[in-house]
């Protein structure tokens, strides 16, 4: 027994000598301890010549601040919400697109208005250097959801694509299509190939229940899942193959078992065949 213990130490020693040396790792950078309900990541923030660099982000509930650097906890740009931004669930993305010709690339926030039986959404577009507003739309009998920036009719520059509702009734829907006067990288489409389009949910706030709209360029297999700010599953709302076309459910602000959710900001993400493609963050409001 004792010859057969050593072979099988020697076996083991063999193997583990012939295994690859790993990688030696080193430290490069760690970011501040964040409270759970603080977002932060990275984003494409500055151009430098034909590529984005990268730049580390924090959100919370009063500002969203861009750092000096893609490792480093320095804030060099702060955007403060207003009491009606934040009403709305501190709803600010990146566009994607330098528009005011700095390098820089520009952002929108959605902001509240109204009462949490019928809210009415605004969407403005922002220089986050400056703080100036870009450009806004905010129309009384209107409610705007997220916009979108690409060249809409092939005349070589970008778009602003607006989608608004009739409000309050929230019965009808339309586009808007402004010229930014910025000239295209590629025109015709998106300048990321997209296989669907995920709007922002109306109402937003909402309360007790909201629309979630979203489109497919191709049949796919569609899941559709609501999220805590823990990113813990919720309920998944939709779950099917579906056709090609403009798609719309409705969340009623209650889990799978039927309970009720407390007041606070939600996250909805879709996935398009198993591979997640889009989030964006709503607020249920009682």
């Amino acid at each position: 027994m004792k010859s057969l213990h050593y072979g099988l130490v020697t076996v083991v020693l063999l193997m583990m000598m012939a295994l690859p040396v790993s990688a030696q790792w080193t430290s490069e950078w760690s970011s501040s301890s964040l409270p759970s309900a603080v977002v932060s990541g990275w984003l494409q923030f500055q151009q430098t010549g034909s590529t984005w660099d990268y730049r580390y982000y924090t959100l919370d509930t009063l500002a969203f601040r861009v750092m000096d650097g893609s490792l480093s906890g320095t804030t060099q740009y702060t955007y403060t919400f207003s009491a009606a931004e934040r009403l709305a669930g501190e709803l600010v993305y990146s566009l994607g697109e330098d528009l005011t010709g700095d390098g820089i690339v520009e952002f929108y926030v959605l902001a509240a208005y109204g009462t949490a039986s019928a809210y009415r959404t605004t969407a403005k577009v922002f220089d986050i250097t400056t703080g100036n507003t870009i450009f806004l739309r905010d129309i009384a009998s209107y409610s705007y959801t997220a916009v979108s920036i690409w060249d809409a009719n092939n005349d070589g520059t970008l778009d602003g694509v607006f989608t608004r509702y009739d409000y309050p009734s929230g019965a009808n829907y339309a586009y808007e299509v402004y010229n930014t006067g910025v000239a295209a990288g590629i025109s015709g489409h998106p300048q990321t190939p997209r296989q669907f389009d995920l709007h922002q949910n109306y109402p937003n706030p909402f309360n007790p229940s909201t629309r979630i709209d979203y489109e497919l360029n191709t049949p796919g297999r569609v899941e559709l899942e609501i999220m805590n700010v823990l990113g813990q599953r919720v309920r998944t709302v939709v779950d099917e193959s579906q056709g090609a076309g403009r798609h719309s459910t409705l969340w009623d602000g209650k889990d799978a078992s039927g309970n009720a959710q407390a007041s606070g900001p939600y996250y909805y993400q879709i996935r398009i065949d198993g591979k997640a493609q889009q989030t964006r963050q709503m607020l249920l409001l009682k």
